[in-house]
């Protein structure tokens, strides 16, 4: 999927978690991505963001984004800070 120019990255920090085999988050500044490789969609806490799909996982892959995926990246990034500070 597009995430944008990479003029746009330059400045900014991301994050990449793997919350488990078959799951990938992406943080850029305040937008968070849900890859699910094995069901073969993504979601993404940006409203009104362009998925291009393929014909592996079809043209509509997004789903909407549920509470559980905020909760997934919340400890996928609690356990990233805690890791830092030891």
């Amino acid at each position: 999927m597009p995430l944008g120019m990479e003029r746009e990255f330059k400045d900014s920090t991301y994050y990449i978690y793997a919350p488990n085999d078959s799951q990938m988050m992406l943080r850029v500044r305040k937008a968070v991505l849900l890859v699910d490789f094995a069901g073969q969609w993504c979601a993404t806490n940006v409203p009104d963001f362009r998925v291009y799909g393929s014909k592996q996982w079809g043209q509509n892959c997004l789903l909407p984004w549920k509470e559980e995926y905020t909760q997934l990246y919340n400890a996928a990034e609690k356990a990233r800070i805690a890791a830092e500070k030891s």
